[in-house]
């Protein structure tokens, strides 16, 4: 029993330091952000959030949040592509989802715009980021819901790309978004 204990707090160790080195975890077979593109510039249009109240069949208690932000790229890279990565305030990882989180790069266009959406429970926030490679993230910035008895009210601030709530480590990951999944944050064309 003490040796299957040692074996297991090994293999942990050996998982988390591969985690660690390569700043991502990923599952099998799941990366789908491939080829990644470099960017050089973003930025998040502040001015441009909206809030509304979630709809059924989403949890009523959400927020939905809306953002349109843009990319400077540099030489096309054929097939390339850059991602929405989303930190949970206080959560050990950030996500990129790439089954609702991940745009290709439209060679004819440049900037590349996009706008991002997702639920925010009450006095919860989530940092958000424009990134073009795991350890590339381009612009972020941080969405907070606060209540004041029944009425809210939602802020945005940019965050510095060096920032500790988008430093984490990402996790990549490609399950199947439920649609009306009102915590899923989602990156779509304009």
């Amino acid at each position: 029993m003490r040796r299957t204990g040692m074996l297991l707090v090994a293999a942990f160790a050996a998982i988390l330091s591969v985690v660690t080195a390569q700043g991502a975890a990923s599952a099998a077979g799941a990366d789908t952000w491939d080829p990644r593109y470099p960017c050089t510039s973003g930025a998040f249009d502040l001015g441009s959030l909206t809030a509304r109240p979630a709809e059924p069949p989403m949890d009523q208690a959400l927020t939905i949040v809306r953002l349109y932000g843009s990319l400077t790229c540099d030489v096309p890279v054929p097939g390339a592509k850059y991602a929405l990565a989303v930190y949970p305030v206080g959560a050990a990882f950030g996500v990129v989802d790439t089954a609702a989180a991940v745009l290709p790069y439209e060679p004819t266009k440049d900037p590349q715009t996009f706008r991002v959406e997702g639920g925010i429970s009450p006095q919860q926030g989530v940092a958000v980021c424009a990134a073009s490679d795991v350890d590339l993230r381009i612009a972020c910035v941080e969405v907070r819901v606060k209540m004041s008895g029944v009425v809210g009210s939602v802020s945005a601030r940019s965050l510095a790309v060096s920032d500790p709530l988008v430093t984490r480590p990402l996790l990549i990951s490609s399950r199947d978004v439920d649609p009306s999944c009102g915590t899923c944050w989602r990156m779509k064309k304009p």
